[in-house]
């Protein structure tokens, strides 16, 4: 079982491994020892605040659930005014496509867990992280249906810059500059970067599933 989470620059100090995994492995009980636990938190880049914010769950490759539920109850369920948020569970190659994703998150975070790194790792058995679990254990899932589903995932700023074997040319987009937000300029990642846009595929997923409308679009943000 690998559980990663994203940490923000400014949380990454107390998101600590290890007290996670000495959690589930009293919770766990005598089926501890069953359970081979991979624990680690990540901060993708810390002066452009990226870390890891997907909330997927795989299970062998075949089955996933991915959406934007949160897991602070705080903030989003113990309050006045709760959240209403959307999950999504899906058999088949979109399992396979995700399971994939988190392979390549955990080849970032396993090459960086050192004392002041960007991650820290803990395990129950005390071995080393399994970057490649997914392609190692799980082959391609078989289709189970005929829903098309467009399964893609972002890696935002500090994993990978560029996807060389890309032919994507984006076209112009009409006002794309970078914010400028006084005294700070900050540059335009998500409009005007082909480079940002080749290793963060969901900025065109969210077009082409806006662009696919035939009646209507709504947002909840």
């Amino acid at each position: 079982m690998r559980i990663l989470v994203g940490a923000a620059p400014v949380y990454h100090a107390n998101v600590l491994p290890f007290r996670y995994r000495d959690e589930l492995v009293a919770k766990l009980g005598p089926a501890a020892g069953s359970v081979s636990l991979n624990i680690a938190s990540m901060t993708a880049s810390r002066t452009a605040f990226s870390w890891n914010h997907s909330k997927i769950l795989v299970v062998d490759g075949r089955t996933v659930i991915s959406g934007g539920i949160n897991g602070w109850k705080n903030d989003y369920l113990d309050t006045t005014h709760p959240v209403s948020d959307v999950d999504l569970a899906l058999n088949g190659p979109a399992a396979t496509s995700a399971a994939r994703y988190l392979d390549t998150l955990w080849e970032w975070t396993c090459g960086r867990t050192g004392v002041f790194d960007s991650a820290w790792f803990a395990s129950s058995d005390g071995g080393a992280g399994r970057p490649s679990i997914e392609r190692e254990l799980n082959p391609p899932a078989a289709a189970t249906g005929d829903v098309p589903v467009i399964a893609v995932g972002g890696l935002g700023v500090g994993i990978k810059d560029v996807d060389a074997e890309s032919a994507y040319l984006p076209g112009p987009v009409a006002g794309a500059a970078d914010a400028r937000c006084s005294p700070l300029t900050l540059h335009d990642n998500t409009n005007a970067d082909r480079d940002y846009e080749t290793v963060n595929p969901e900025e065109n997923a969210l077009r082409a599933l806006v662009g696919s409308a035939r009646q209507h679009v709504e947002i909840s943000q």
